[in-house]
């Protein structure tokens, strides 16, 4: 029993120390007076010779993707993506759109329906449908749009 004594003493006194180092380094004392006594240099990043341009890119809108067509369709449909849906970026350039994913009402991924080589939608049953697409511009800045997408079966 007297050594069981012992080892929670062990655990009870490496506890106390830990809160104690623990309040202490939180309260920010040692770290303030470590940083105090370090020489860091100051750097002017602006005379940079990339600095500006460097500044412009990161500073460029976001490509902006917009819906061109109708948010309906028929059931049965070839529904190119270029014909819905279409991406500028900042200088209204256009910038070519990727899906990214197609899901159902029940949150069920549907990229059967996408066929990549022409880049449309096809086969598709009727529904609603969540249709995320990126559209990435020259400096590779990136934007991405859900939209919603309705397939009406035939009457």
């Amino acid at each position: 029993m007297k050594h069981a004594y012992r080892e929670i003493g062990k655990i009870v006194l490496a506890g106390i120390v830990m809160v104690s180092l623990t309040a202490f380094v939180a309260k920010g004392w040692l770290l303030r007076e470590l940083g105090n006594k370090m020489d860091t240099p100051h750097r002017e990043y602006e005379k940079y010779q990339d600095f500006a341009s460097t500044k412009a890119v990161c500073g460029r809108e976001a490509p902006e993707i917009v819906r061109k067509g109708s948010w309906r369709q028929k059931q049965g449909e070839a529904i190119p993506i270029a014909d819905m849906f279409e991406g500028t970026d900042a200088e209204g350039n256009p910038v070519e759109i990727e899906l990214v994913g197609i899901w159902d009402e029940g949150k069920n991924s549907r990229m059967e329906h996408y066929q990549r080589e022409g880049k449309r939608l096809a086969g598709m049953e009727s529904g609603i449908y969540l249709l995320e697409l990126r559209a990435m511009d020259g400096e590779r800045r990136t934007a991405i749009g859900r939209f919603g997408l309705l397939v009406e079966g035939n009457i």
